[in-house]
């Protein structure tokens, strides 16, 4: 459904068999980085984490132009969802990095 979804926006030709699992695995992974190192107090290992497996997507896709404005239009909406979410009291942070307004609120 993903693939078939970038198709009718125009997007890239379907990946090989092995690349949906292997974005799948690094995705699992990267959540669970996520997940322990916040739970560790480590929450820089989490970014990190994603932050290589998104590195290592654009590297892979033939047009990495549309994949780095689909990555940056996502993570700016989630960004803004999280911190509408927290300002309202819907979610709130136990501790975290104060960043202002932006997600998680001090």
């Amino acid at each position: 459904m993903y693939i078939s979804c970038l198709q009718s926006l125009g997007g890239a030709p379907p990946p090989s068999n092995a690349e949906p699992n292997l974005e799948c695995l690094g995705c699992q992974a990267a959540w669970f980085a996520c997940v322990l190192g916040a739970a560790h107090d480590h929450p820089w290992l989490g970014p990190l984490a994603v932050l290589l497996l998104l590195t290592g997507h654009i590297a892979t896709v033939p047009v990495w132009q549309q994949a780095v404005r689909l990555i940056l239009f996502i993570g700016l909406l989630g960004t803004f969802v999280d911190s509408m979410l927290g300002f309202v009291g819907v979610l709130q942070y136990r501790d975290g990095l104060d960043a202002g307004l932006i997600c998680p609120p001090g």
